[in-house]
């Protein structure tokens, strides 16, 4: 393979992982039992370049909220398209995205953690929100 063929082929995947981080939010919520914190800057990411919070309202619960991402994020009409993807990270908590939607120029994702027994508990998770 040429060296130039070689350049342009990373330059590619190079503007494809833009691409793709362009249409992605993610983070990791290390904190499971702070009321309001932001998240670890490394860990998270919002295309928008909005600040990521994270609040506490209830045990097991948690409202994600990245900062200017619904002009980005909207598909029309107010509607948020898309999928979410939260994992619980560490132990045998299981965790659930309960909705997601606009709060202004925000978009606010909602996670229940529980036990294995279906009681809720504070974790850690991860979030994934990928849209087009």
């Amino acid at each position: 393979m040429s060296k130039r063929i070689l350049v342009v082929s990373i330059l590619l995947l190079m503007a494809a992982g833009a691409a793709e981080a362009a249409t992605s939010a993610w983070v990791w919520a290390n904190n499971p039992v702070a009321a309001v914190y932001n998240p670890i800057a490394v860990r998270a990411h919002n295309p928008a370049g909005g600040p990521i919070t994270i609040t506490r309202p209830g045990v097991g619960v948690y409202n994600v909220r990245f900062g200017g991402l619904f002009p980005l994020a909207n598909t029309g009409g107010g509607i948020l398209a898309g999928n979410v993807q939260v994992t619980a990270f560490g132990g045998n908590n299981t965790c659930n995205v309960q909705n997601w939607v606009p709060l202004g120029a925000d978009v606010q994702i909602t996670v229940r953690c529980f036990t294995p027994a279906g009681a809720p508990v504070n974790a850690q998770y991860t979030v994934l929100y990928t849209f087009n």
